[in-house]
């Protein structure tokens, strides 16, 4: 398993401005055996920067390699993909 890799990016979006924060790792045991199906993971936190609450946080695994440059694509894909099979807009 890789080092956990973490990534933040801010965003004002309106009145509201929002720190992204990513977190992301490569080949993690998806069991505890040791022929385990080794996956990449991800994370993002969105995080009200004047409150500092944290208004949404998911994790997803996929078998596509994530690096600095592609996490936050990853992380948008994931949750638009997200919103089509739950019925959200």
């Amino acid at each position: 398993m890789e080092k956990l890799q973490p990534l933040k990016r801010n965003n004002g979006m309106g009145e509201k401005k929002l720190i992204y924060r990513y977190r992301y790792t490569s080949r993690v045991p998806l069991k505890d055996e040791d022929s385990s199906l080794e996956v990449n993971w991800c994370e993002v936190s969105v995080i009200d920067e004047k409150t500092e609450e944290i208004i949404y946080q998911n994790n997803w695994i996929t078998n596509h390699k994530i690096t600095e440059n592609n996490v936050e694509k990853i992380i948008k894909a994931a949750r638009s993909r997200w919103k089509v099979e739950s019925g959200r807009q």
